[in-house]
């Protein structure tokens, strides 16, 4: 009797997060929650510290109003990269063109840029978030059958362990032992 078993790993990481809040980034933008609900539904690419030459993936953004976040979901596709990304604290930094920027200002010295209708772009996967609330978690590691084995059928239930066993045995010529009865004879 020959056992073979037919697997194919894909080393994908499919990953989830919040990609911004409601605040003023590192780099003096402020998003607000209206610019923020632009993104809801919106798939976009997902690349490596703002290199659109390195796409590793995709993302689509959901914005949840009663927490005022926008969250992501996604497939690292690239398995360099996946291999970072369950190794490695990331963060996210969006990608996204304003119509229009306008400085506001409090005082003469402490301004920021506010960006209105935002186009969104990209998601960036990046070790200095321009927001640090930004998280990357990898939800799970796929396993995929490889279907290119007829005698098997997709879906069809291999598990019983009963009828594997006796197959084993009688390839083996052997018998099955019970530890609890011998110990009683003993």
């Amino acid at each position: 009797m020959q056992f073979e078993a037919f697997t194919q790993i894909s080393e994908k990481a499919k990953i989830s997060g919040v990609a911004l809040i409601p605040r003023i980034s590192r780099n003096n933008n402020l998003y607000t929650k209206a610019e923020l609900e632009r993104f809801d539904n919106v798939t976009v690419p997902l690349n490596m510290e703002h290199d659109p030459d390195k796409k590793i993936g995709r993302v689509t953004f959901h914005y949840n109003s009663d927490l005022e976040t926008l969250y992501y979901e996604g497939v690292v596709t690239d398995e360099a990269a996946a291999l970072l990304v369950r190794n490695k604290t990331l963060f996210t930094s969006i990608e996204a063109t304003p119509e229009e920027m306008k400085v506001v200002c409090n005082g003469d010295e402490d301004c920021f840029h506010m960006p209105f209708r935002l186009k969104p772009k990209g998601l960036a996967l990046t070790e200095t978030p321009g927001v640090p609330e930004t998280t990357v978690h990898v939800i799970e590691h796929y396993i995929k059958e490889c279907q290119h084995h007829n005698e098997h059928e997709h879906g069809a239930d291999y598990t019983n362990f009963n009828e594997f066993k006796k197959k084993i045995l009688n390839y083996l010529e052997a018998e099955e032992c019970s530890w609890g009865e011998n110990k009683k004879k003993n």
